[in-house]
């Protein structure tokens, strides 16, 4: 994996409609590797979730569990918190 830069979203937003495209027609060689590029910084933590799930997609579709297991468990941690911000409604958009 590509070590971050500081570009965070730019890159992630960039490369996760990369790993769409790629995932749709079965390329899913090269879906990895734009996911890969889209998740790189650990600091971006919204369109990097959205390359989360076309990683989970396109190494279960090549055979890699471990890349997918991995992908799932980070992002159901970050999905987790989310869940237990929305069960406090004063916290929520509509304050």
């Amino acid at each position: 994996m590509t070590q971050p830069r500081g570009e965070g979203v730019g890159v992630a937003i960039c490369e996760y409609p990369r790993a769409v495209l790629f995932n749709g027609p079965g390329e899913h060689e090269e879906a990895l590797a734009a996911t890969r590029r889209a998740c790189a910084d650990p600091t971006e933590i919204v369109a990097h979730n959205w390359g989360m799930i076309e990683l989970i997609e396109a190494a279960a579709r090549i055979g890699r569990a471990d890349l997918a297991a991995g992908a799932f468990e980070r992002l159901t941690t970050v999905t987790a918190f989310s869940s237990v911000w929305l069960s406090f409604p004063q916290l929520g958009a509509d304050n």
